[in-house]
């Protein structure tokens, strides 16, 4: 019987001291990976040198590369055996859905059979694999594990179900006492915190959408996994999120605005249909008109180019 690959496909950007955690705590798993494949999204904090430092890559890549530079080096994992770490210095910066497609691809084309997908910032506990793994399955499309903040309480806003309530679409996070009571727990949504990917899913469905930058790439990959098969929770698999990548965005965050509703406006069209899509848009008109009359031009154009936008992507 062949051996299961597993890879993890961690994307990082400007934060090189949790990185360096979520390496070590991947590297020490109970159940080692097969490799490692790092999406250095152009950082400019000195990540390539701590990784350097750290031994974790062979030499320095060039800090502005012009074209995508990959490195690769084998290490031991504290029970000796070998991970590949593959060391990936993108060309541009595209964000986490630019990093994760990137990431996804070249693990699909290493031919693994499962990707472990994660931020920089979550930290998988030594026998969170190993909890994953026990629920292997080829017609299963993804595994997540429980998502703990850093006061050590469940972070159930990563884990959700779908609820079409009054024409509109709302994502319910998976409840606490399901978590205490049950030992798998299919589920809609996951966030890309911990989130084990079979690859035969995402022959089947596709990669996630590289140009969604930030913001519901996990979401609408998620709606589209379950095309292949279901998505399960392990609650006894946990991973420390030590600090969101990114906050929701507010008024003040003009850019984010664009984003956050340019992609809910997409995945809203793709997968629920013209009457969702309707009743989202006439709200963002009448917030369009309402932040307009507050003189928050700045949000009100960001709100209009987020409508104008989305058929684009």
């Amino acid at each position: 019987m062949e051996k299961t690959r597993i890879a993890s496909i961690v994307v990082t950007y400007n934060r090189k001291n949790l990185l360096l955690k979520n390496l070590k705590a991947l590297i020490n798993q109970t159940e080692s990976l097969d490799s490692i494949i790092i999406v250095d999204n152009l950082s400019t904090d000195g990540t390539p040198q701590l990784l350097y430092e750290n031994n974790l890559i062979k030499y320095l890549p060039t800090e502005f590369p012009e074209v995508d530079e990959m490195q690769s080096k084998l290490i031991l994992s504290d029970s000796n055996n070998p991970i590949e770490i593959c060391y990936y210095r993108r060309k541009v910066n595209d964000g986490g859905s630019g990093g994760f497609y990137f990431g996804m691809n070249e693990g699909v084309k290493k031919g693994f059979d499962w990707l472990w997908i994660m931020d920089d910032d979550a930290i998988p506990e030594e026998n969170s694999l190993e909890e994953l793994k026990k629920y292997l399955n080829v017609k299963v499309s993804g595994l997540c594990s429980t998502v703990i903040d850093s006061n050590g309480n469940i972070d159930i806003k990563h884990r959700s179900y779908i609820l079409k309530k009054r024409l509109k679409i709302n994502t319910i996070p998976i409840p606490l006492e399901k978590y205490e009571k049950d030992r798998i727990i299919e589920i809609e949504i996951a966030s890309y915190v911990g989130f084990l990917i079979n690859t035969k899913a995402i022959a089947k469905v596709g990669l996630p959408k590289y140009n969604f930058f930030i913001f519901y790439d996990d979401t609408e990959h998620s709606l589209r996994l379950q095309k292949y098969g279901p998505i399960l929770l392990i609650p006894s698999s946990r991973i420390i999120h030590l600090a969101p990548v990114v906050k929701s965005a507010s008024m003040s965050d003009n850019w984010k605005i664009y984003y956050q509703y340019r992609n809910r406006l997409k995945t809203i069209s793709d997968h629920f249909g013209i009457k969702y899509l309707l009743i989202f848009k006439i709200e963002i008109i009448i917030k369009i008109i309402i932040s307009f009359v507050l003189r928050k031009r700045a949000y009100s154009n960001m709100l209009r180019k987020a409508l104008a936008d989305y058929k684009k992507i």
